[in-house]
This record gives C-alpha cells, sequence and structure tokens, in this order.
C-alpha cells in the first residue's frame, strides 16, 4: 500500500549533490532515468521523491492517474506486482499531447522476494519518459544486481546527529511504517539472540524502541550515527559489531536502572 508523507517546500536539507540533481529533473524532466535512491533511513529520499512528482504533477486528479507509490515492504510479493504494478504500467490516463512521464515509485525495494524483484526487471526497458521506474532502499546489496545496473545510482547522505534526534523526538523517522516484528526481534537481539536485521532495519528498530520508553539520548544517538555515516554495504563486520554491542551495552544499562523500564520489556 501507498503512504503518505509530508512534502517539502524545498530540497534545502539535503546536500548541494542531490539538490543539483533532482532540480535538475524538477525543471527538465526529459533528463529523467530510472533511478536508485539509496542510503541510511531519515535521509530524505522518500520525502525527495514527493517534492520530486509535485513539481512535475503538482496536486492535481492527475497526479492520481499517473503516479502510483507502493511500500515494497508491504507488497513483497510476485501476486502484488502482477495485481498492482502491471495494471498501472499497462494503463495510461494522460492525454497524447502530454509529455510528462508517469512515475512508478518502489520504496524499501529491498524487502522484495527475489522473484518479484526479478520480474521488475522487464519494466526497466520502458522509457522513462514514458514510466519512471524509482526504487527507494536502505542497502543497495539486498538490491538485485540486474535492477541496479539499469539505473542511476542516486546516494543519499547520513541525516546530521541534530536531524536524526528531532526525526526520532517526533517519532516521523519511519512513521506507521514500523514493524511490530522489527522490535521483538530487537529486544531478542538486546538479550543475546542471533537476527537476520540487516545494519539499517536494526538501527530503525532501535531508535523506535528508545524513542517509545523515551530513553534516546545524545549516548545512544552518537553510536548509532557512524553506523549510518559509513553506511552498511562498506562497513567491516567487526566495526559494526563493536557498535552493536555498545548501543546494546548502553541500553540494558538503562533498562536495568530504573525497574518501569523493565517492566516494559516482554521476556525473551
Amino acid at each position: 500500500m501507498g503512504h503518505k508523507t509530508i512534502i517539502p517546500e524545498n530540497l534545502n536539507p539535503l546536500c548541494s549533490r542531490v539538490k543539483r540533481i533532482f532540480s535538475l529533473f524538477a525543471k527538465n524532466h526529459h533528463t529523467l532515468q530510472h533511478l536508485l535512491l539509496y542510503g541510511p533511513p531519515g535521509s530524505g529520499k522518500t520525502t525527495t521523491v514527493e517534492w520530486l512528482l509535485e513539481q512535475i504533477w503538482g496536486s492535481s486528479n492527475m497526479k492520481v492517474q499517473t503516479c502510483r507509490i507502493l511500500n515494497a515492504a508491504d507488497e513483497r510479493s510476485l501476486d502484488a506486482i502482477r495485481a498492482k504494478i502491471i495494471p498501472f504500467v499497462n494503463t495510461d490516463w494522460r492525454d497524447p499531447s502530454d509529455k510528462r512521464p508517469r512515475f512508478l515509485v518502489l520504496d524499501e525495494c529491498e524487502t522484495l522476494t527475489e522473484s518479484a524483484q526479478l520480474a521488475l526487471r522487464p519494466f526497466l526497458d520502458k522509457s522513462p519518459q514514458d514510466v519512471c521506474i524509482i526504487f527507494i532502499c536502505n542497502s543497495l546489496s539486498r538490491v538485485q544486481q540486474s535492477l541496479r545496473t539499469r539505473c542511476l545510482r542516486i546516494r543519499f547522505d547520513p541525516p546530521s546527529t541534530n536531524t536524526l534526534q528531532n526525526h526520532a523526538s517526533r517519532g516521523d523517522l519511519r512513521g506507521a511504517r514500523i514493524k511490530r516484528n522489527d522490535i521483538a526481534t530487537f529486544v531478542s537481539f538486546l538479550y543475546g539472540k542471533h537476527t537476520d536485521m540487516s545494519l539499517f532495519e536494526m538501527i530503525q528498530a532501535c531508535i523506535f524502541f528508545c524513542t517509545t520508553l523515551k530513553i534516546l539520548d545524545d549516548n545512544i544517538i552518537n553510536t548509532i550515527y557512524p553506523l549510518m555515516h559509513i553506511g552498511e554495504d562498506s562497513f567491516p563486520d567487526n566495526i559494526k559489531n563493536i557498535h552493536l554491542n555498545r548501543i546494546k551495552h548502553i541500553i540494558l544499562n538503562k533498562l536495568e536502572k530504573n525497574f518501569n523500564y523493565l517492566s516494559l520489556v516482554p521476556t525473551i
């Protein structure tokens, strides 16, 4: 299913490199290519896409017909691709004289099954001036190579520690898209159980967990930040584990010092 985000008035919070690219796309939509946007949560990927769609299609009724945003985490299967994406791609509501491209946006595309990702590959053979496909992900390594090579890849820099703190305090780093299973898995991680969560899924669950219990502080933020700054795909496992173990140690200490927090933690 799609999800709503707050459309920014401008791209000022982003780095100059990303601002220049998307400003060019907004002014000259014929330069658009199929895109793969990647970077840590909270870096502005989804809101930037919303801004781009608003610049090209505005708030008219045609935007509903020409722009489809799906959260791939909720639509992971091959059946979802067949039921929701193929009809959209094959039905064009534009006036024949309208040269603005349609948009298909797949957020959290790395969560799609392998067969679902492969099923998307033929759509990338279409001209982006007809249907521009935009993939959004946190972890580039979990996206099929055949999709990566057919898209212009744009990396989003991680948010500053102040921005991350503000997002977390407002509870909108990932909003309603946070999964209950993520939290349960994170709690299992705190108590020493193995988890297959990606690094960024772990960070998201950690921030949501700490924010909910009101224990998020600068110490936790500063420990998380290097993980987001360097990125999962290039982070050595031993260094990553050092930071994750430090996060675990800090959080467990906070929980143990306050009985009220302990009562909120489910028994594993």
